[in-house]
């Protein structure tokens, strides 16, 4: 996924995500644990970068589909 930045990233170095700029941070900066700890349930993993003014997150997810579930996958 990518979009826009309007401002910068801020990393602290013993965080492994940037800190939210809400004001309210209490309710807010939580997203990119939950992709996290979600594509890590299923296997998966997430990364994130900052190119220029965009912001691109990528969550690569592992295909587990089988035959007896009806699904084939021709790879």
């Amino acid at each position: 996924m990518e979009n826009s930045l309007g401002g910068r990233v801020v990393r602290k170095a013993q965080n492994e995500f940037p800190v939210t700029d809400k004001a309210d941070r209490g309710n807010h900066g939580i997203g990119m644990v939950n992709i996290k700890s979600t594509a890590q349930k299923y296997q998966g993993t997430m990364d994130f970068k900052v190119n220029g003014r965009v912001f691109i997150l990528s969550v690569m997810m592992k295909n587990e589909r089988r035959e007896e579930d009806g699904l084939r996958s021709d790879r």
